[in-house]
């Protein structure tokens, strides 16, 4: 038996072991414990768009890659490199001289590529000596001819091509076909000269006896 005052008048109380074991029950079933979470659970409309979602995946996946990556056409793309515009390194020199004289103005060599398909080739990218490269965005149409400046090329690290100290060795022509595949050009320097001189149109050819100043040429292939 316990003992408990419950005033100030000298009485107390007694309780009962049985009532302290009931009151420690009660006082234990008040408390509250969390429950788990409910299982979360897949609507129709939800695995419907999970299983769309995990088909059209891999396909845009493939798509992308084959816009970046466009297959390759065995066939050489239908382009010529017309030499009208060019001028050898030592002639460049001498209107830079001149122009820093004030007597003349720098010459700006180029290269014309010209469209000899019957199909728009589109996204060219020119390369000189495996390195230098530019890039064209819009469509040349069939029989068209679009001119590329050589100091305007560059290469992968900001580099650029200076036509008074660099001579061309290598012209790599790459286009996409309608076909969404890409075809390739490519021509050493002694062969553009020799196909220019033959062609009626092509002006005045380019003199090959002479003799290239500094090589840049590279085994670095873009």
């Amino acid at each position: 038996m316990q003992s408990k005052p419950t005033d100030g008048s000298g009485f107390t109380k007694e309780t009962s072991d049985s009532e302290v074991i009931s009151s420690a029950k009660d006082s234990s079933a008040k408390k509250v414990f969390p429950q788990p979470s409910p299982p979360l659970y897949l609507s129709s409309r939800g695995l419907t768009i999970a299983l769309v979602f995990m088909i059209l995946t891999p396909v845009c996946l493939v798509a992308a890659a084959v816009t970046m990556f466009p297959t390759l056409d065995q066939r050489e793309l239908p382009v010529s490199i017309l030499l009208d515009g060019y001028h050898y390194p030592e002639e460049v020199q001498a209107s830079v001289d001149a122009f820093n004289a004030k007597k003349g103005e720098v010459l700006e060599p180029f290269l014309t590529v010209r469209n000899d398909g019957d199909e728009p080739l589109s996204s060219l990218f020119v390369t000189v000596n495996k390195r230098f490269v530019f890039h064209a965005s819009e469509p040349l149409a069939p029989g068209d001819t679009r001119d590329f400046y050589l100091s305007r090329l560059q290469e992968p690290d900001g580099s650029m091509f200076w036509p008074n100290l660099y001579d061309v060795r290598r012209v790599i022509v790459k286009a996409r076909l309608p076909s969404k595949k890409q075809a390739i050009f490519q021509s050493d320097w002694a062969s553009l000269v020799t196909k220019n001189a033959a062609s009626p149109d092509s002006g005045e050819p380019v003199d090959e006896t002479v003799e290239p100043t500094l090589g840049s040429d590279s085994d670095t292939v873009l």
